[in-house]
């Protein structure tokens, strides 16, 4: 598996100035798995990876490391109406240590962390679909120097109103804890709420419009920091949209 995120912006050591750092990661690994069922798996992987950030010419420090993982895991149908797909395990960091030209600003070049993610996907009925997606993992900022546990929980519920018009609402939380990094600027761990919802009409089966609605609540849950509410905000977003298929 391979992520890559090209942020395609110019690197500059200007007061003011916004660097973003390109940033990676790629992993191999394998699975087992013993059926209790015909229709329900455990599972057992290994993973091997590697998480490369960027550089800046103008600044020494960065965070890319090795990692391995070893994953626990349920998937299949426990029942006719619910899917799952569960994996998560301790996740073993390796950071590169300092030298004349880089520096790794952690607290712990050999940590062990944590991976987890899972999806379920619940038919409750002909017309109703209820979703559950999870992740919790290391990753790298491209905003930042440090690496930081990114945290996600999405719950999605999905009706089918009519044999053309959808209804669609949704809740997420979302936390950003970069406490693992020794720089001054690591005492940051937000906090995101989103709440959303949206109809869509598909006019034909090559056509369809929709409108949307999404609600953001950020928050710090840093303790002792001056001025907490400069890292909070509230957002609104109203949309509409148009897709075609062919």
């Amino acid at each position: 598996a391979l992520l890559y995120q090209d942020m395609l912006t110019a690197k500059l050591d200007a007061p003011g100035y916004q660097n973003y750092a390109d940033r990676y990661d790629v992993n191999g690994g394998a699975d087992a798995g013993y059926k209790f069922s015909s229709t329900l798996a455990a599972t057992l992987g290994y993973r091997y990876g590697h998480q490369q950030q960027e550089q800046f010419a103008f600044s020494p420090d960065s965070s890319p490391n090795d990692y391995q993982r070893v994953l626990l895991g349920l998937e299949g149908s426990p029942w006719q109406w619910l899917d799952v797909k569960i994996q998560g395990g301790p996740d073993f960091r390796s950071y590169a240590g300092d030298s004349a030209t880089h520096v790794t600003p952690v607290n712990d070049l050999n940590p062990v962390k944590y991976y987890g993610e899972a999806l379920l996907t619940a038919k409750l009925t002909g017309n109703d679909t209820l979703t559950f997606k999870y992740k919790q993992w290391q990753w790298l900022s491209t905003l930042g120097k440090v690496p930081y546990f990114d945290s996600t929980y999405d719950l999605s519920y999905h009706r089918k109103l009519t044999s053309k018009l959808g209804l669609d609402l949704g809740g997420r939380i979302l936390t950003w804890d970069y406490t693992s990094g020794n720089l001054p600027a690591c005492r940051r761990h937000d906090l995101e709420y989103t709440a959303s919802a949206g109809l869509a009409y598909a006019v034909n089966p090559h056509f369809s419009v929709s409108a949307a609605c999404t609600f953001d609540w950020g928050r710090n849950l840093q303790d002792g920091i001056e001025n907490p509410e400069n890292r909070e905000f509230d957002h609104q977003l109203f949309s509409l949209g148009a897709q075609c298929k062919f």
